[in-house]
């Protein structure tokens, strides 16, 4: 850590300088290949941007007509690079002070090879998914947590109370918590993100078919 923080404390400027080059060098090239996207500051001040991290390269495989797990699979699988993560469009890659021009100008080669084997003009570009309206609190979350539960699977549990969280990761923001209501809203956008091979997370199921419930009586009966 004394190595480390020395290096900052001389180095630092000069080596963060050089790994913001290398990341915009990417971000230019990236957006020269057909079918994919890579966002820059442009964005800063568009709803839900509030500032932009030049060292994280966010590359969005949309145009090709894959997803941004699909995505990372290809350069893991066949390039051996492995991004920092993916969610249904976009895949990440972070920059750090160890990134090298030669590094860099590997991933472009693999991004131009996946963009000449899989881009064409008529592709249809997924339209985004919508997230679930945040659903009606019933009960507070340690309510939830402490109260008798029973397990129901996914598709039955339409108007119960969630006793598990049920999100999406990344980005790991949960569209329900315990103590809410579950919606249909809230299940379509599960199966669409397994149809997507995404992460849902939250439940005591791994596969995410079934959902504790509250089963309190007394609640139940007061909301009834």
């Amino acid at each position: 850590l004394d190595v480390a923080r020395m290096q900052m404390a001389t180095e630092g400027k000069e080596l963060l300088d050089k790994t913001i080059e290398l990341a915009e060098y990417a971000r230019r090239e990236i957006n020269n290949i057909k079918g994919l996207y890579c966002f820059g500051e442009e964005i800063v001040g568009r709803d839900g941007a509030y500032d932009f991290d030049p060292t994280k390269v966010t590359i969005t495989a949309k145009g090709l007509g894959i997803s941004g797990h699909q995505l990372e699979r290809i350069l893991a699988e066949r390039y051996y690079i492995q991004p920092e993560l993916s969610d249904m469009y976009n895949v990440l890659c972070v920059f750090s002070i160890g990134d090298t021009k030669e590094k860099v100008d590997y991933l472009l080669r693999a991004l131009r090879e996946i963009s000449d084997e899989l881009y064409n003009e008529n592709i249809e570009i997924a339209k985004p998914i919508d997230i679930p309206e945040i659903p009606e609190q019933v009960v507070s979350p340690r309510y939830a947590f402490g109260s008798s539960t029973v397990s129901l699977p996914l598709r039955e549990s339409v108007g119960q109370i969630s006793a598990e969280f049920l999100m999406a990761y990344p980005p790991g923001i949960p569209v329900l918590c315990p103590g809410e209501r579950i919606t249909l809203e809230i299940i379509e956008y599960v199966d669409k993100m397994k149809e997507a091979n995404l992460s849902i997370q939250g439940t005591e199921d791994p596969e995410v078919n079934y959902i504790k419930v509250v089963n309190d009586r007394q609640v139940l009966n007061v909301i009834a």
